[in-house]
């Protein structure tokens, strides 16, 4: 819940980054390879932004707007799909990309 994702320590984050960690490996594992691997960057490194703030600082306020509608029926599935429907779509770019070229695309998808 969001509210598990807010509490001090941010218990409820941690647990969804790990299930999306987990996601990202099996659903694109070529682009989770080189970020994690190649280029050492974790998916917290830009997770933590997309899932404290519903993409709303990354995403058009239409889109967000979407988001939000489907997160309050579905809860963080969502945002789990959102995140590899976002990779998904700059993925060759992230291929090509080195370590910062790779965080300033993952900081404004």
């Amino acid at each position: 819940s969001l509210r598990d994702v807010m509490k001090p320590g941010f218990p409820g984050l941690l647990e969804h980054l790990y299930a999306f960690e987990k996601l990202f490996a099996q659903y694109l594992s070529a682009l989770y390879d080189h970020l994690t691997d190649e280029l050492m960057i974790s998916t917290a490194m830009y997770g933590t932004q997309w899932f404290l703030t519903l993409f709303s600082s990354v995403l058009p306020p239409q889109i967000v707007a979407n988001i939000f509608d489907v997160f309050f029926l579905r809860g963080y599935a969502i945002v789990h799909q959102v995140a590899l429907s976002v990779l998904a779509l700059v993925e060759e770019q992230l291929l090509a990309c080195d370590f910062d070229g790779a965080m300033l695309v993952l900081s404004n998808v």
